[in-house]
This record gives structure tokens, sequence and C-alpha cells, in this order.
């Protein structure tokens, strides 16, 4: 496997543009795919080893790639059938895929979970876990605050507008295979023996309310809470009356997603997120 990356690195006069970032970064992912293989065969499991180059046709976007999820689905059903016919459990990569010149493409950071809710959605499979180092998605970063708790139930929606805002460093494209109507299969992240967070449609706990309190990456002094009915005046109004005027800057509500953007300074932004989930989220105290 090695001596393949040391002839590419050699070829390129071991100077790295991004195709050639993508394919020594697959290695990572290729390497925890034989560990993985190997550890189940050693358990007595029939296990068929896949190439997600092989199976995930994507649009070559080196870092960042997208899904082609027609040509995907068909490659996807060729060995599903098989699979199951055989009795045999298959074993892919996630994070990568094929370029449309056949080059391996990396899916951005999270892109794992991406392939895993994209194979569940694809081949109609009605659960896909995504195995993580915490207990599943928290109501807001627990560095902020030691009332971060981990958020029970998201409809889709939630868990779109979650991901868009970095939450969990999930990959925004995870859900996206659902949103375009592709399948609905329920979604568990958390842990082996626990599945931390359920999104999906009627999942038991769920509510509508406030359930995440982020900072918006890409501006430290926007504050996000995601939740069902956020957007609405009710809830709204609820809130704005429990913080300063002079400590909005800005509202952003919408009825069409489920999300309420406040912008602060950058300074205040941490206090502010910390006051609104102990509040609404942590304490419990304000529904939409």
């Amino acid at each position: 496997m090695f001596v393949s990356l040391e002839r590419a690195l050699k070829r390129a006069g071991f100077k790295c543009d991004r195709s050639l970032t993508d394919y020594i970064v697959s290695f990572g992912e290729v390497a925890s795919k034989i560990l993985l293989v190997h550890s189940l065969e050693n358990q007595g499991v029939n296990v068929m080893p896949l190439n997600s180059v092989d199976l995930v046709l994507t649009d070559g976007v080196h870092g960042d790639a997208r899904v082609d999820y027609e040509v995907t689905m068909l490659n996807l059903l060729k060995v599903s059938g098989y699979a199951g016919s055989s009795k045999v459990t298959p074993v892919m990569e996630g994070f990568i895929g094929r370029g449309l010149e056949g080059s391996v493409v990396t899916l951005g950071r999270g892109g794992s979970d991406y392939i895993a809710v994209t194979v569940a959605t694809l081949l109609g499979v009605p659960e896909a876990l995504l195995v993580t180092d915490i207990p599943g998605l928290m109501s807001i970063d627990p560095s902020i605050t030691p009332k971060a708790r981990v958020v029970k139930a998201l409809d889709y929606s939630e868990a779109i507008e979650a991901s868009t805002y970095g939450v969990k460093r999930i990959n925004s494209k995870t859900f996206e295979p659902v949103s375009i109507g592709l399948g609905k299969p329920r979604v568990a992240i958390g842990s082996w023996s626990s599945r931390g967070t359920v999104v999906g449609e009627g999942v038991e706990g769920w509510r509508v309310g406030a359930k995440i309190v982020t900072l918006d990456p890409r501006d430290q002094g926007v504050v996000v809470v995601v939740g069902r009915g956020v957007g609405g005046r009710g809830f709204l109004l609820k809130l704005l009356s429990m913080l300063d005027d002079d400590v909005i800057l800005e509202v952003v509500a919408s009825r069409d997603k489920p999300s309420l953007k406040i912008r602060t300074s950058r300074e205040l932004s941490v206090e502010v997120a910390r006051f609104i989930h102990d509040v609404i989220v942590g304490g419990g105290g304000l529904e939409a």
C-alpha cells in the first residue's frame, strides 16, 4: 500500500497539490479499514472488504467532494445484493471517494459521517450509527458552560441546520441525501453502547423548542439557536425580553429554517451564548 504512495510522491517531485494531498490523506482511512477487517475476521465475522473509491462517485472537488447519488446508488445496489445473498458483512471506508477522472478525493472533515448516512439512505437501511468520542450532540460546547447536555432527539431539519453551523464538526453535507428526498433513515450519534442523539421523524422525546446554542464558525460575533419554532414571533419576543438592548446588534429569524441568529460583539458572544443556553436550554425555561 505504501509503495504506491512513495511512487506518487516521487512522480510529483514531493510537491503536493490538492490531488496529491487527498491521495496522501486517504491512506489513513484505508489503513483503518484494513485493521477493522482483520479485527472482525479474528472474531469470526465473514467480511467482504469494499473500496469506497470503486463505489462512491463524486463531483471531484478535492478536499470537499459531493457524492453523485445516482451513480453511487447503482454501484451500492450491485454489491448489496451479493452481500445479502452471501451473508457477508461489507466493510468500506468513509471520507473518500472517486473523482471524475478516477482520482482519489476526500469529502471534507466529517466525511465518514456523510458516507455512512449516504449509504444508509441510498440502500434503504433503517438506521445509521455514527460512532464518535462524545455521548451525542451537545446542547452547547461544554467548554462554555458545565450545563451542556446531550440532545436526545432532533428532526432532520434541525440536524441539517446544526451541521450547517459545524456542531460536533458534522460535515454540512451529511444530511443532504435526506433533504433531497432519497430516503429517511434514523441517524443515531453516540457510542457503540449508547445512541445519545437520535435524528429522524417521530423520534421519541422530540419537542418543539430550542435545543442547541452555538457560535457561527464563520462569524464569532453571531450566536445561533437551533430548534424547531425558534424563529416564531412568540419565542423571539420572550428571548429578547431577557437580553439587554445594548447586547443585541441584530437578530435574524426565519420561519423557513429552525434557527435564530443573534449578532452581538465578538467579545460578548461567548457570554451571550452561555446565558441563552443556561436559561433556555439548560434550564428548560423557554420553549417555542
